[in-house]
This record gives C-alpha cells, structure tokens and sequence, in this order.
C-alpha cells in the first residue's frame, strides 16, 4: 500500500479478469499478488452454456458445468500473465 506507513509488512491480494491494466497495478507496486480468472474465457464459457440449454429444449434434465481456472500473478510473472487490452482482444474478431 502505497499510502500506508508501513508498506513492507502489508501484502495486497485482489482478483481480476486479467486485463491489462491489472498488470499495470503489480508492476507499479499497487498490489502485490492478483488472482486472475480468464474474463473472456468465462464470457465465452457462458454462452456456450446458455446455447446448450436452448439446443435441449430449455435444458430442465441437463447437468452440466464449466471450469475457468485462475493464474496467480505476481511480481516475477506478471510479464508472462494474461495482460489483455479490449482493443486487441476485439482486433481477433475483425
């Protein structure tokens, strides 16, 4: 913490969908361990859930779920993380 007294003896842990400006904040010390989960992995895990429901008429007898696994990002890997900008993850699809 940046603003603490004591900024040495305090260790910051968030989460984030592992976008770019995530990475950012590890680099410049803001925190210090980040638990990211795949933000558009679980976007695309969603959909393909809602569109299997709709392909078994409504889905009332199907069981089913998806995993999204984390990375856990920190100094010494953050440059090896998923740091994903919106502009270049959309540039994909165009």
């Amino acid at each position: 913490m940046k603003q603490g007294t004591l900024p040495d003896s305090i260790t910051v842990i968030t989460s984030s969908g592992g976008a770019a400006s995530t990475c950012d904040l590890i680099r410049d010390n803001t925190f210090d361990i980040i638990v990211n989960y795949d933000g558009p992995g679980m976007g695309h895990g969603a959909w393909s859930s809602i569109m299997i429901t709709m392909q078994n008429a409504g889905g009332g007898n199907l069981k089913t779920q998806v995993f999204s696994p984390t990375y856990v990002m920190t100094k010494k890997n953050v440059e090896e993380a998923s740091c994903w900008t919106l502009e270049k993850y959309a540039s994909r699809f165009c």
